[in-house]
């Protein structure tokens, strides 16, 4: 926007943040240029400067070695490691508390110089820029809480003058600047709606009860949250001891840590996150009490040493973590087998390898009386799990996280004035990928005003709510892109049915545009129409026999009653069969919408609508539907095999023999596919397996249809003798029109000549077929003698006659009763396609 004052979101104020994050990015994006990167650099570098502040906090209050331990300890901790992956907003506010921390620390052991407060105040400043009042809370609490633990409050000593001066100088002049610039848009809405209202109200955030931080912290701080356990004991055994003046800074971490998460287990809003500012002081003193309990300090004359009372704790918080490593391994080996089966096997092994590896390590150190080297090898199996992550594992799972390919794809479609967004997710990532502002949606009924607005939405959702935007609301949404989810709450992933609609699809309110399409038609026809003479090509046309066209014409109407017969005969089974006058209705209005939908599959997809809305047995129409083109397509390349038999056809650059047999061959092949019950509990397996439960689920619903119609042989064989016959009046039709141009080839040529035209006009690059059918004819029938302008003419006539046709159709549309809306007929045709 290029106003560094008041930052922007979405291309809408946003005043839930102060503006050190977003001046870090712009800086970084000035560095690096705009990227994903540079986002990300801000936040790398925040994480080293907490792992330094940890290692000074444990420096000063402990020991050098139990400073570098700490900051171990935090490297190796998942939580930390997403991140500082992640926008830095968090990770900037936790150098900032950790540098607190470590000034504090300072202070409270003896180093009370102004420069030391001085460094502190600012550090306090920028974490208010960075995420407001929290930053000072915890330090303050922290602070006070220990003051009143040492009886020692003088506020002399904290130089609060030079400090107000500081954050005044700190935090005030972005303050002053965006209240002449915008008054109160950002103040207000920052500290009444973004802190005051998510501390008090649950509006910001699922419902979290009051134990939810203790669940959070054994997974985020894991393995060091159990070793923490041990490190918690020992501060409440010795609490005595601790409170002798040398030893008393031993609890300012732990009191750091009480105020944390007391703060935020008080909050309504809650989030897993919150409390991370607790992880550097709980590494400090796990590794602080560890050292001390391993020096050999007496606790009180006449008592054993520290180092015996201690050494079965650890020795007991060290084998629990070794099984629950164990237990990691195992659940890690499932999960990535489950999420990414396309890894190679070793790379579904290697992280139970590695913990696996750690596990015993840890024991191996717990048996030889080692526990100092367990800490070592238990930071290194966390620290090559934490390595492998981003090289290996998160590129796997990148096919889980769609956002950014279903962004290229609506750039690619989209237009300027297009309304794009999502609906009960979050991915505002879609910004940066389309660099437009998009739409967040949570409330149903706002999302259906939207989708009904005569501007074209996209819209990102889970396949449930898409279900229920189509079924409970009946709206029309045409799915652009549908990709599985990474799904990594353990509630969802153990409800089979809920991590089922949790699919991410891309859908859109209007029909995709078929943009290629008529470009493709029109460079054909261009391309043919150049090699041809006119005056001989009008000359044809002129000269034709129109009594044996029409003739063509009635024969090619007796073809599509046949149609309907057989239609009706494959519905008997499956549903209730509608009379064979509202049938040939339908099947007219089919053979209109074959033109007016983008592929020459349409009209079927208006039929299966259509005859199955009576009985809302869409699957059993679909069916039904099916089976009739697949009964139609199997007679058809039965008769072009057998007339390459009797006469085999070779054909210079159109490989005549290789389109017939080849097709035939993958066609029964499919066949077998649908009617072999183990190829669809193959198929259902697959699918399963990979997540796409949905889709398996509806394979069963279509397979049962299939299933019952493999037991009706006689119906079968029916259809199969019903489809011979109709496919050789539609090759009549083709032969009586060309002796009506007075065009006279064999019949043998129309019987293998037809089904491969009729084959490469189903190739969906043009305008239902158009431009390719007329191809076709010119390079199959000019190979065998005829003039290039009698085959185009052949095939616009061909054209014609299906034009024709399929004008009953429109005529029966327009008083159809209970007629569907043509947008509703185009989201079958894309979902079914």
């Amino acid at each position: 926007a290029g106003d560094l004052v008041a930052p922007r979101f979405n291309y809408q104020p946003r005043p839930q943040k102060p503006p050190l994050t977003y001046w870090a990015i712009a800086a970084s994006y000035r560095l690096l240029g705009i990227k994903e990167s540079a986002v990300r650099l801000p936040g790398a570098l925040s994480a080293l400067g907490v792992l330094l502040f940890t290692y000074g906090v444990g420096r000063r209050l402990v020991s050098p070695s139990a400073g570098l331990v700490a900051a171990l300890i935090v490297a190796t901790t998942a939580r930390f490691f997403i991140l500082a992956r992640r926008l830095p907003i968090d990770t900037l506010l936790l150098v900032f508390l950790t540098g607190c921390a470590y000034f504090l620390a300072r202070a409270i052991t003896g180093d009370g110089s102004r420069r030391n407060w001085a460094l502190l105040y600012v550090f306090l400043g920028l974490g208010f820029l960075t995420k407001g009042p929290v930053a000072w809370v915890i330090p303050a609490a922290a602070w006070l809480l220990y003051s009143l633990l040492v009886r020692r409050i003088r506020l002399g000593e904290i130089h609060a003058l030079l400090g107000a001066a500081i954050l005044a100088a700190t935090v005030l002049p972005w303050y002053v600047r965006v209240y002449l610039s915008h008054g109160w848009t950002y103040i207000a809405g920052f500290f009444l709606k973004d802190n005051l209202a998510r501390f008090a109200a649950e509006s910001f955030g699922p419902e979290r009860g009051p134990l939810f931080y203790f669940a959070c912290y054994a997974v985020d701080f894991f393995p060091w949250s159990a070793l923490s356990v041990t490190a918690l004991a020992y501060l409440w055994v010795e609490r005595r001891r601790l409170r002798e003046p040398a030893e008393r800074p031993f609890f300012f971490p732990a009191l750091w840590c009480a105020a944390v998460f007391v703060l935020f287990s008080v909050s309504k809003n809650k989030q897993e996150y919150y409390i991370v500012p607790l992880y550097p002081m709980m590494a400090v003193l796990v590794a602080g009490v560890f050292e001390r309990t391993r020096s050999g300090a007496r606790a009180a004359p006449r008592e054993p040493l520290a180092h015996d009372r201690w050494t079965p704790w650890w020795a007991w918080s060290l084998f629990s973590v070794a099984l629950l490593l164990f237990g990691v391994a195992v659940s890690a080996l499932v999960v990535l087998r489950s999420l990414v089966p396309e890894l190679r096997p070793s790379l579904h092994l290697l992280p139970f390898v590695v913990l696996s590896l750690g596990s015993l390590g840890l024991i191996g150190c717990l048996v030889c009386g080692r526990p100092a080297a367990a800490f070592g090898t238990l930071a290194a199996s966390c620290g090559l799990i934490l390595v492998l992550a981003p090289a290996v594992y998160l590129p796997a799972l990148e096919p889980y996280r769609p956002v950014k390919e279903m962004c290229r794809l609506v750039a690619a479609r989209g237009r300027g004035d297009d309304e794009v967004g999502y609906f009960r997710s979050a991915f505002p990532s879609m910004v940066f990928y389309l660099r437009r502002p998009i739409f967040e949606e949570f409330d149903p009924e706002s999302m259906v005003r939207r989708f009904q607005s005569p501007r074209r939405v996209y819209c990102i959702l889970t396949e449930a709510d898409y279900n229920y935007f189509v079924g409970a609301r009946d709206l029309i949404l045409y799915v652009v892109d549908r990709r599985a989810r990474l799904i990594t709450q353990l509630r969802t992933l153990l409800d089979e049915e809920n991590w089922a609609g949790q699919e991410l699809l891309l859908v859109s309110n209007r029909p995709f545009p078929e943009e290629r399409a008529p470009t493709v038609t029109a460079a054909l026809l261009y391309f043919l129409f150049r090699r041809v003479d006119f005056e001989q090509f009008w000359k044809t046309l002129l000269e034709a026999h129109f009594g044996l066209l029409a003739a063509g014409f009635a024969l090619l109407w007796v073809g599509h009653y046949l149609c309907v017969l057989r239609w009706r005969l494959l519905m008997r089974p499956l549903m209730p069969a509608l009379s064979l006058g509202r049938l040939l209705s339908v099947y007219c209005i089919g053979l209109f919408f074959n033109l007016t939908l983008p592929t020459v599959i349409g009209g079927d997809v208006v039929k299966m609508y259509y005859a199955g809305k009576p009985s809302k047995l869409y699957a059993a129409s679909f069916a039904a539907t099916f089976l009739d083109r697949d009964a139609g397509m199997l007679a058809m390349m039965a008769i072009a095999c057998a007339a390459a038999l009797v006469r085999p056809v070779a054909i210079p650059g159109v490989p005549v023999g290789l389109i017939i047999w080849g097709s035939s061959a993958a066609f029964l092949l499919a066949n077998l596919a649908i009617f072999t019950p183990a190829v669809h509990d193959l198929t259902t397996g697959l699918l399963r397996r990979t997540g796409l439960e949905s889709a398996a689920r509806k394979i069963d619903t279509l397979s049962l249809a299939f299933q019952t119609m493999r037991r009706e042989r006689a119906l079968l064989a029916g259809s199969l003798v019903i489809s011979v016959l109709n496919q050789l009046l539609v090759i009549a039709v083709t032969w009586v029109m060309a002796e009506g141009l007075r065009l006279h080839v064999s019949l043998l040529y129309f019987l293998i000549f037809i089904p491969v035209i009729t084959l490469v006009s189903m190739i969906p690059v043009s305008l239902n077929g158009m431009g390719l059918r007329e191809f076709a004819y010119v390079s199959l029938f000019t190979a065998i003698g005829l003039t290039t302008e009698s085959a185009i003419a052949l095939g616009l006539l061909a054209s014609a006659v299906i034009i024709l046709s399929a004008i009953p159709g429109g005529i029966a549309y327009v008083f159809f009763r209970h007629r569907g809306d043509v947008r509703e007929m185009a989201a079958l045709e894309a979902n079914v396609t």
